[in-house]
């Protein structure tokens, strides 16, 4: 079924169900692909005060402009308008982090996605502390490997340092568990990929160092370099209504996409991660034709 996306990480109205990365409120409104905060300097300064003044008036009064009282009242909300670029909205999450007992979140897709900041926790923060914490830290390390370019099953590029996972060769000790740099890369006839890779010497069977050629399908990616490349991650079908939300969730605090897809028992989320020349936070618009694709397809929110 066709759908627009719903975007902030959060549950709420809309058919579809697609996240942008950008931060929500304790996600450092969103990293780059080099694990660093964003660069807001090309906003200018006029309108920086002039965002920063309006949540630190919402901050300490209430809608009708009188003092707010000890005790914030949950449901009131300052919605910033669909006009404020990706870098705009990623600094209003930013700004938001910093005064405690508020929450910004997205709301809406494309050209009608639009920041809304409101008093208390992120909304189904209770629900999802309900996940018992070592399974949260088990999805929060998925989502952070594709986000820095290890995730399993990535391609290593050049320049990338990586570790023998396979036995090869007769002896078990001989390549296993070895690490080293890429050189360069080559695609194989038919399927898969190979991996020029340096290894350092050990003084006994390197010697002074080694060069070999390995199955890309025989490592793994360590240490990506930068920039990386567009990646994603599906999650099984097993996960719960709750592990998602908590999925996209933790996919837009750290600059990531995600996307639920399916319905009842087949659903499942999908997390992108964005190619370097994409534009920070607009929607899918830095995935390839074919991630674009995916993304966009039909899906309904998250329950």
């Amino acid at each position: 079924r066709g759908g627009k996306g719903k975007g902030g990480g959060k549950k709420g109205g809309g058919r579809g169900d697609r996240r942008a990365g950008g931060g929500g409120g304790g996600g450092g409104g969103g990293w780059d692909d080099a694990g660093q905060p964003p660069d807001f300097s090309s906003i200018s300064e006029e309108k920086r005060a002039e965002i920063q003044a309006q949540i630190e008036v919402f901050a300490t009064a209430g809608p009708s402009g009188q003092a707010q009282a000890a005790s914030p009242v949950p449901g009131d909300e300052l919605a910033f308008p669909a006009s404020l670029s990706a870098l705009e909205r990623r600094f209003v999450h930013s700004t938001v982090e910093q005064h405690t007992g508020l929450t910004a979140r997205g709301a809406g897709t494309g050209e009608e996605r639009r920041i809304v900041v409101t008093r208390g926790p992120p909304r189904d923060a209770a629900d999802v502390g309900n996940i018992p914490a070592e399974r949260q830290a088990e999805l929060e390390a998925q989502l952070k490997a594709l986000r820095d370019g290890v995730e399993p099953g990535v391609l290593p590029k050049v320049d990338d340092v990586i570790r023998v996972v396979q036995v090869l060769g007769t002896d078990r000790t001989h390549l296993q568990g070895r690490t080293g740099t890429v050189l360069g890369t080559a695609s194989l006839a038919g399927s898969g990929a190979a991996v020029s890779v340096c290894f350092e010497g050990d003084g006994a069977a390197f010697g002074d160092g080694l060069v070999l050629t390995l199955a890309a399908q025989d490592v793994a990616v360590l240490e990506a370099a930068r920039p990386l490349r567009e990646g994603s991650v599906v999650f099984p079908k097993t996960l719960t209504g709750l592990e998602r939300k908590l999925v996209h969730s933790i996919a837009e605090g750290i600059g990531l996409f995600s996307q639920s897809f399916g319905e009842g028992k087949d659903r499942y989320i999908t997390v992108f991660r964005r190619a370097p020349s994409s534009v920070a936070g607009e929607g899918v618009g830095g995935l390839s034709a074919s991630s674009k694709a995916e993304a966009g397809a039909a899906a309904e929110p998250d329950t």
